[in-house]
């Protein structure tokens, strides 16, 4: 058991890193600690939840979820980070992942976790240990990255704003080409 987990651990961190990049570009949006900690588990429920479901679901649909949420990612990322760098215009600055918004934003960032689980459920692995080691450490390193994010934001300013917008449109692309 402790072996497996020390096994899955590169693989738990590997897909954790989009959580990072997320939880900078996010994190150079104001938050408070409260913001900070619902982001990270949100991002720890759904990078558990989407393995979860790649175990059930099974192997036929693999190649068409996978160029679906490359799809998708690339239109959400893409349209974040447009939304952010234009947020530095408004007079009135407001926070728009919230809610609904920052639902469908981790649940986004996570789907990539699916066939991550589909692999594994194949292998045979033990299922509830790796779903828990994946979502503990998304949610540590989102929440790594949420607080790295508010350091920079204090040493950046507005420039903060303007790198997370075009981090965002970035890993909109960089889905966008790994499709092909």
């Amino acid at each position: 058991m402790v072996y497996e987990l020390i096994s899955w651990m590169p693989v738990a961190l590997a897909i954790s890193m989009d959580c990072f990049s997320v939880a900078i570009g996010l994190g150079l949006v104001e938050k408070k600690i409260k913001q900070k900690v619902s982001v990270s588990v949100m991002l720890g429920i759904f990078h558990s939840a989407f393995p979860l479901a790649g175990l059930l679901f099974g192997v036929y649909l693999f190649p068409f979820i996978h160029h679906l949420a490359a799809f998708l990612n690339t239109v959400i990322f893409t349209t974040l980070g447009l939304f952010t760098l234009f947020s530095i215009f408004e007079e009135k600055r407001q926070t728009f992942f919230a809610g609904w918004k920052l639902i469908f934003v981790c649940m986004f960032v996570s789907v990539d976790s699916f066939p991550v689980g589909l692999t594994f459920g194949l292998a045979g692995a033990n299922h509830m240990s790796m779903i828990f080691l994946f979502g503990m450490t998304a949610m540590v390193v989102s929440f790594i990255g949420l607080t790295f994010a508010q350091v920079l934001r204090g040493k950046v300013g507005v420039f903060g704003d303007v790198f997370s917008g075009i981090l965002f449109i970035y890993l909109g692309w960089k889905h966008f080409i790994s499709m092909f």
